[in-house]
């Protein structure tokens, strides 16, 4: 049956939003660093992956849950950016190649929405041949653009800066820089912008400037509608209170077909099994230890079509005990899990596009344009 694609959406502030008077300026003159970590708001630098610690205690707080779960962050270390790199070539795997098909017919449409000498800053620089079609517009029109990718995964992100910068030597529109943390850190540290001088990463900052967030891959969808609305009001108090201007480009999945939603997410596909699985190596890696063994687990998947809700999850095979080093709780440094009991890894909502609006209202935000594809029928990918 024919559904709704994933369809990104250019949002800007509300009419009642302050705005200062945008200045035009040429390309920043960056450090000469080609990632810059914002692990914290006074730009001081970082050797490990972002906010380790608290994905310790994430982990550590879901294993305690009575409904057990682990962050999801945990799929995007190296291993698993790796992995979802490979899922997203799979057929089945529809989100990526209808979104993939919409930027290449309007990105320069968005480009030219986006003022000449902004900067656009990527929440996740995951599909590299995305990116490229978006900045191949901006040169194509001549437009200058300021270009951060934000991740967490500090060798991916050094490899994708340096294979874009290869790609965009030529060009004298466009530059290319990354930022090593987390969405909170990156509203940290749009936040301290306004304090640090001269602000940290971005030397030739100009008041009301603007920052135009590139948003793809459904990665919103990964939190719950009221986090989704609180995270955009996040970047968007940060950009206010550092005397800029900001906009969006947002990629939200509204498949509401179970089909080809169960198809997509399907852990009978090898690469989609190892994409998951790569999580519990990593929560090992966090943890110290192998509290996770691979061969305790199965993955699953489940679609409510009520909710418009994607979940996947570990499944234990047989009796599981955890144990893990907690020298502050020793009594709960242990955690049984019964035979087929499960522990929430992915939950991705489908978002309509009523309710895709519903949470940019709640952010005082209104959407300017909107991009839908109603022609590729999901059930036959």
């Amino acid at each position: 049956m024919a559904s709704k694609a994933p369809s990104p959406h250019t949002l800007d502030p509300s009419p009642g939003t302050a705005r200062v008077q945008v200045k035009q300026s040429p390309l920043l003159n960056l450090q000469s660093s080609a990632v810059i970590h914002i692990t914290n708001s006074n730009g001081t630098t970082r050797t490990h992956q972002p906010s380790t610690l608290d994905l310790k205690s994430e982990i550590l707080a879901g294993l305690r849950s009575p409904s057990p779960s682990l962050p999801s962050l945990l799929l995007w270390g190296d291993n698993g950016i790796r992995h979802f790199n490979n899922l997203t070539l799979h057929p089945n795997y529809y989100p990526s190649r209808t979104e993939l098909a919409m930027i290449t017919q309007y990105a320069e449409a968005f480009a030219s929405m986006t003022p000449a000498g902004g900067i656009l800053l990527e929440l996740g620089c995951g599909n590299l041949h995305k990116t490229s079609i978006i900045l191949s517009a901006f040169h194509h029109l001549r437009r200058p653009i300021n270009y951060y990718a934000l991740d967490v995964s500090e060798a991916e992100l050094h490899s994708s800066v340096k294979m874009l910068r290869q790609d965009f030597a030529h060009s004298q529109f466009i530059s290319i820089n990354g930022l090593y943390g987390t969405y909170d850190d990156c509203g940290a540290w749009l936040l301290s912008l306004s304090t640090s001088s001269p602000p940290y990463g971005l030397p030739n900052l100009v008041a009301g400037q603007v920052i135009s967030f590139l948003w793809i891959g459904n990665s919103i969808a990964n939190m719950h509608p009221s986090e989704a609305t609180e995270m955009l009001c996040k970047f968007q108090n940060a950009c206010s209170a550092s005397q800029l201007q900001c906009q969006f480009l947002i990629g939200s999945d509204a498949c509401d077909d179970p089909a080809a939603v169960l198809k997509a997410y399907n852990p009978s596909n090898q690469v989609f099994n190892d994409f998951i699985l790569s999580g519990l190596d990593y929560a090992n890696d966090i943890l110290g230890g192998k509290v996770f063994r691979r061969e305790d687990f199965q993955v699953e998947s489940k679609f409510d079509s009520t909710k418009r809700l994607l979940s996947t999850y570990y499944v234990t095979n047989k009796r599981v005990e955890l144990d893990w080093d907690n020298h502050a709780c020793r009594d709960s440094a242990r955690r049984f899990l019964e035979k087929g009991e499960r522990v929430c890894i992915i939950f991705s909502y489908k978002w309509s596009v009523e309710g895709f609006s519903r949470i940019c209202e709640n952010a005082g935000m209104q959407i300017a344009r909107r991009w839908t594809d109603k022609t590729i029928d999901y059930s036959n990918p």
